[in-house]
């Protein structure tokens, strides 16, 4: 595995991951603890029991907790849960730490090396085992042949004290975990052995370096199953399926490459990938080998998918506010109807968060909180409906869904709870 996003030559390389591996392989798995919850990006959390669609609609505020005295707000991460069951959250500047009573535990700063350079430094978080890894992007590639131009920073979880973790590349997507340790995807340019150019690198714990020479367009946070790997880089969905063995590099004429103009972050069940497409207004289901089995008609500008074994389906909504939901298995044809829909209203811009047959969705400016088993000819209306303050959106980011709560980031920097009455 090649966790250090360290690039050396190959012939210093080996060792040098080698011990990397050995850490990474340490860590342990933290439920909903990454962008997207799981290695899948499935966006969801199939333990949930508590709230359901008899009880949802009676929730009631637990706590609305401000962060704007922990820095500018303007680009704040994708909330994520630590292992002993706080918030994570990032401003701008620092790491915010947030037990489930609303209560601040830490916020630990985190310096941006180049503050002249426009952009965010603190890319994401992922709730380790002990620690809680902030991914940091120093926004200059390093010199040769390390070409370092971001690092993992380990706050502990308890008392969010840093230690140094390992450099990187440049971060391109957030931070992932899978197969016992994290995944890491940056990119580098003009590197000595991969070439000319910008190359981004995925590095999977437990196996070898993904590369993808000559990318172009934006990086989507892998999914990840095992030894299948799913990329989206622009207008390409890349796949690995066999296994890269650790200390080599496998590149991108050993991957499965199906054309996805403009292609959302994949989700991954079993073996089909599920992904949008921004442009052409589809969601593909892709198998391993790259064939596109089906495609959907997703609608204007449709957002991240989710995905619900317990339901059958993957979902989409758009920004014309349509929420789809198609069977995972697919129809028998090369192009499926959906076989649920709502319709919001407002624009829906971020996958929705699926937890014991519920959606829920953020919309411009508000929640809503759909059941996910309706058929086409029954009324689905929202089970709760619940206005959010900020800036227009309301929150960019996904819905955190856990032992009977949920918690919202809100673009004027609150984090929001709300949960059954006591």
């Amino acid at each position: 595995m090649v966790t250090t996003l360290r690039s050396t030559r190959r012939r210093a390389g080996g060792a040098v991951l080698a011990a990397v591996a050995a850490v990474a392989l340490t860590a342990c798995q933290t439920p909903l603890g990454q962008a997207g919850f799981d290695n899948a990006n499935t966006s969801s959390n199939p333990t949930e029991s508590t709230l359901d669609a008899t009880n949802v609609g009676t929730v009631v505020a637990k706590f609305d907790t401000t962060l704007t005295g922990y820095g500018t707000v303007t680009a704040m991460g994708e909330p994520v849960f630590a292992a002993n069951g706080n918030i994570i959250v990032t401003t701008d500047d620092q790491v915010v730490s947030v037990r489930t009573d609303g209560t601040v535990a830490w916020n630990t700063p985190i310096p941006d090396a180049h503050p002249e350079i426009a952009g965010p430094h603190i890319i994401s978080v992922y709730g380790n085992s002990t620690t809680v890894d902030v991914l940091v992007d120093t926004k200059v590639q390093g010199p040769a042949p390390a070409s370092a131009g971001g690092a993992i920073v380990k706050l502990d979880n308890e008392s969010g004290v840093a230690t140094t973790g390992p450099d990187t590349f440049r971060p391109a997507a957030p931070l992932g975990y899978a197969n016992d340790g994290l995944v890491i995807t940056g990119e580098v340019t003009d590197h000595a052995d991969y070439g000319p150019g910008r190359t981004v690198t995925i590095d999977v714990a437990g196996s070898g370096r993904r590369i993808i020479r000559g990318a172009v367009g934006t990086v989507e946070k892998p999914a990840v199953v095992g030894d299948q790997v799913a990329v989206a880089v622009g207008d390409s969905l890349y796949q690995w399926s066999t296994p890269c063995a650790a200390g080599t590099v496998c590149n991108e004429t050993t991957a499965a490459v199906t054309a996805v103009p403009w292609a959302t972050r994949p989700v991954l069940v079993d073996t089909t990938v599920y992904l949008t497409s921004v442009t052409d207004r589809k969601l593909y289901a892709v198998g391993p080998d790259g064939t596109v089995l089906w495609t959907g008609n997703a609608g204007n500008q449709p957002a991240d998918a989710s995905a619900s074994v317990a339901s059958g389906k993957v979902f989409v909504g758009n920004t014309t506010g349509i929420f789809y939901g198609f069977p995972l298995a697919g129809c028998g044809a090369p192009t499926c109807a959906y076989t649920y829909i709502n319709s919001f209203v407002d624009q829906i811009w971020t996958a929705p968060t699926l937890a014991n047959g519920l959606a829920y969705v953020i919309v411009n400016g508000s929640l809503r909180i759909a059941r996910t088993d309706c058929t086409l000819v029954e009324n689905c209306s929202p089970k709760k409906s619940i206005t959010l303050n900020g800036p227009i959106l309301g929150s960019s980011r996904q819905v955190l869904v856990k032992d009977g709560r949920f918690y919202v980031l809100t673009n004027d920097g609150h984090l929001r709870a709300w949960g059954l009455p006591t």
